[in-house]
């Protein structure tokens, strides 16, 4: 993918962090982060352990602490 389409695309999802964080919804944030960085988060995990299993597992550790975070007062726009 080039590198102004992979720009454009990362503005997009965090307009929409941003859009659902300033609405008050952090579930809805915490959905595009994960549907938006996942799958670049995920392929990272699996460079850098080199084992599918233990990255998917890392990657599940990930989104529950992300998903904890969206329930605490610390998740403000700002933390993105």
């Amino acid at each position: 993918m080039p590198e102004a389409a992979v720009s454009v695309e990362r503005e997009e999802i965090e307009a929409s962090i941003h859009t659902a964080l300033s609405a008050g919804d952090p579930d809805r944030a915490v959905t595009a982060l994960l549907q938006g960085y996942g799958p670049e988060v995920l392929r990272f995990l699996a460079a850098r352990h080199r084992d599918e299993d233990e990255a998917a597992e890392v990657f599940s550790k990930f989104a529950e602490a992300v998903w904890t975070a969206a329930g605490s007062a610390r998740m403000t726009s700002h933390a993105w």
